[in-house]
């Protein structure tokens, strides 16, 4: 028998090689190699540490994808940069009005001429004088409500604003960008009647009892004072709607008549709780309908938000004498579920870093409102009743108030209601407030240090106790 080869501790490459050839690729004469079959499994240290950086980098990217929350984002354009303008900025003035306006105020004679307004003493004035001075101050508001949108403009349109202060660009290249700003703003206001009306039809028909005939989610011809149902939201407070008389008489004069006949022609009862106005205290529960509610919610968050559920009842107490306590009447859930899928999209709210309600927001909300009941013609061109007045009523209710006045806690404690209907009931896209953070950190370091207090003292009294041993 042939001897038996000693176990080699190399791996056997190369098994269909002859004998000679195995000894020729270890022959001594050949220059000496370092064993592969020996080598670390693991790649060398700048290997690692380029391996380290490149996933730290791939994370870092995944990271930033998620947060922009899209995988490729194309740059926005001129147009889509405009869309918040109507809703937060300013529903009717141009922007080419609102820039006038800040650049009016560079001028000191402007801000002179505007003191001079507010050092006016009115009991020198005659009749004449004092006509004259009233129109002036109307025309001081309407600058300073420009003024007010100008500061909202820069902060939601920030490409505005580079724009607007830069060096670089002249009148003319500036003039450029308010048409497609214009536009994407009235294309946003236009989707906004257009769903919402068709939104605002199914909430009515879901009512218990339901509007008589019902009303049509595709058009708004037979709203307003044709049916009774939307002619009642409608009708200005000091008219009795039920009186069958007065309902007819209105219908019979035409709308643009009752908002000359009426004293309250914007106290309206889709805007009240309970949708009930109180002509003896006009201001109490206005501006808190629940429709009002319902739109704002459509609008600014999402139509998930809002369901399908009715949200009537329970918005205030009716007993009390104050125009808008704090009662917190969130949306129930109870009754009618939503059939919508909840959107995984950001809500406007998210896109324009929105988390307070103000104003404006209010303002847009009821005029929108007042027009999708209505049955006038397009946009623009209904002259039935004064929408633009009517929205700027409403902005200078809070704004156009004597600081630390009454008048001003009743409306910033409105606003503050109106913040806690619309995003106290988040849906935790909100958490990211650091405030309960920082209550902890506050808790934990006053603890700390009453800890440390108390330490110390043990440890002072100790050693005063032991310096008295040692005395004695």
């Amino acid at each position: 028998m042939p001897a038996q080869r000693p176990p080699s501790s190399q791996p056997q490459h190369g098994i269909g090689l002859s004998e000679g050839s195995r000894s020729q690729r270890t022959s001594p004469s050949l220059p000496s190699t370092p064993d592969l079959t020996r080598r670390s499994s693991s790649p060398p240290l700048d290997d690692q540490t380029t391996l380290a950086h490149k996933r730290r980098i791939e994370a870092l990217e995944e990271e930033n994808e998620r947060l922009k929350g899209t995988k490729q984002t194309k740059p926005k354009t001129t147009r889509t940069l405009g869309r918040p303008i109507r809703k937060v900025v300013a529903l009717f003035a141009p922007v080419n009005s609102l820039v006038q306006e800040y650049e009016r105020r560079l001028d000191p004679e402007a801000k002179a001429e505007d003191e001079e307004l507010n050092n006016v003493d009115t009991d020198q004035l005659n009749e004449f004088e004092h006509e004259e001075y009233e129109q002036c101050l109307e025309l001081k508001r309407s600058r300073d409500r420009d003024y007010e949108s100008f500061k909202l403009l820069c902060l939601y349109v920030p490409y505005i604003k580079k724009k607007v202060y830069s060096q670089q660009v002249n009148h003319a290249e500036l003039r450029a960008e308010y048409p497609p700003l214009e536009s994407g703003a009235n294309s946003a206001r236009s989707e906004d009647i257009h769903n919402g009306a068709m939104e605002l039809a199914d909430w009515l028909n879901q009512r218990n009892p339901g509007p008589q005939p019902r009303i049509d989610h595709q058009t708004r011809a037979g709203r307003g004072f044709i049916h009774d149902f939307t002619g009642r939201l409608l009708c200005p407070i000091d008219f009795n709607w039920d009186d069958l008389t007065i309902r007819a008489e209105i219908r019979a004069i035409g709308r643009r008549s009752v908002v000359k006949d009426s004293a309250f022609p914007f106290f309206l009862p889709f805007m009240y709780l309970n949708e009930i106005g109180d002509v003896e205290n006009p201001l109490k529960g206005w501006l808190q309908g629940p429709l009002l509610v319902k739109m704002m919610l459509f609008l600014f968050k999402s139509a998930s938000s809002v369901g399908n559920e009715v949200v009537d009842n329970g918005f205030i107490n009716q007993s009390s004498d104050d125009e808008n306590i704090d009662p917190l009447p969130l949306p129930s859930t109870s009754g009618h579920s939503s059939k919508r899928r909840k959107s995984t999209k950001k809500t406007v709210s998210q896109l324009w870093g929105i988390n307070a309600v103000s104003p404006r927001m209010i303002a847009y909300t009821a005029t929108l409102l007042r027009f999708i009941l209505s049955d006038g013609p397009s946009w623009g061109a209904d002259d039935s009743f004064p929408y633009e007045s009517f929205y700027n009523g409403i902005i200078d209710f809070f704004e156009d108030v004597e600081t630390d006045s009454d008048d001003e806690i009743r409306t910033k404690r409105l606003l503050s209601w109106w913040t806690r209907v619309i995003y106290g009931s988040d849906d935790g896209n909100n958490n990211a407030s650091t405030q309960p953070l920082k209550n902890f950190k506050n808790s934990l370091k006053s603890y700390r240090a009453a800890q440390h207090s108390r330490r110390e003292a043990a440890k002072a009294a100790k050693t005063s106790a032991s310096a008295s041993t040692s005395t004695e």
